[in-house]
């Protein structure tokens, strides 16, 4: 009788773990990937008078900031303003580039997760089923 079914759980088990291994190198090589679209995103912003155009990012750090002719005729409290606006505007593309790049990942929100160091739900939920079936074989 052992042999028999510790044949059968030990050809689930091993699919389970082929599975389980099969899913974390998809979702560490669409970490690899989305680690690269995000390393060369980029947001650009314009202010409203088209004075001063800012690019960042993905953390928001400006990485260029250009002006239009004429900036040189505003004041500093003015050229900052346009400045903090066009940044403001290039934060939100970039956070909209990101947006659009992890949002057809398989397993995004569980990248998404990872990231934040917490265990995906759907894997929460995978290995408390795998438990409870070993249980209930166990029993």
């Amino acid at each position: 009788m052992a042999g028999g079914d510790g044949g059968s759980v030990s050809g689930t088990t091993t699919q389970w773990v082929a599975r389980v291994e099969a899913e974390s190198r998809a979702r560490l090589e669409a970490v690899a990937a989305l680690q690269e679209d995000l390393a060369s995103a980029r947001g650009t912003g314009t202010s409203a008078d088209r004075s001063a155009t800012v690019t960042v990012g993905t953390t928001g750090a400006l990485v260029d900031v250009r002006f239009a002719e004429g900036a040189n005729r505003l004041t500093p409290e003015q050229l900052r303003d346009v400045v903090l606006e066009a940044a403001a505007r290039a934060q939100q593309d970039v956070a909209a580039t990101v947006a659009r790049l992890t949002e057809d990942l398989p397993g995004a929100a569980d990248i998404r997760d990872l990231v934040a160091g917490q265990v995906p739900e759907r894997t929460r939920t995978a290995l408390r089923t795998e438990l409870e079936r070993r249980r209930q074989e166990q029993a």
